[in-house]
């Protein structure tokens, strides 16, 4: 965790995230009529990127239980497991930062099904940021699911 890659910050209901840049395809800015709501199957919500019905994570309902209104202007991260993309839901992308600062192991005794895509917790510029693993964000039935799909 000391190489010199970059991080994007992100927010997601206060809290600041961080991904590295080099798992992103895409940083996208759409209206809420582009996302389509499911019902049934493990994702909430989907949209068209690059002609493919793709998944959205919704990170504020994963991080703290409260959905995003899905209204407006929507931000999300596009990003892929096995070559399947999926989106993250996200409140704002902050900026682009070389990975430094203090860096905290994300204590096993910590972790849970709920938290366990955090992979690091750092603190940068007195800002605690938690490095999420774009590979650890879907739980066992949404990843069956993207690799069905």
């Amino acid at each position: 965790m000391g190489d010199e890659s970059s991080l994007m910050l992100f927010s997601v209901k206060g809290f600041v995230f961080a991904i590295e840049v080099g798992d992103l395809l895409e940083v996208a800015e759409i209206s809420a009529e582009r996302i389509s709501v499911c019902e049934g199957g493990s994702f909430s919500y989907r949209f068209d990127f690059r002609g493919n019905d793709t998944p959205v994570v919704d990170m504020a309902r994963r991080v703290c239980g409260m959905p995003t209104p899905v209204t407006g202007l929507l931000q999300l991260l596009v990003v892929e497991i096995d070559s399947r993309p999926f989106a993250l839901m996200i409140d704002k992308v902050l900026e682009v930062v070389k990975r430094a600062g203090i860096v905290y192991r994300f204590p096993d005794m910590l972790r849970t099904e709920e938290n366990r895509y955090i992979k690091a917790i750092y603190r940068l510029n007195n800002t605690m940021c938690m490095e999420i693993g774009a590979g650890s964000v879907l739980n066992d039935y949404e990843l069956a699911e993207l690799r069905a799909s």
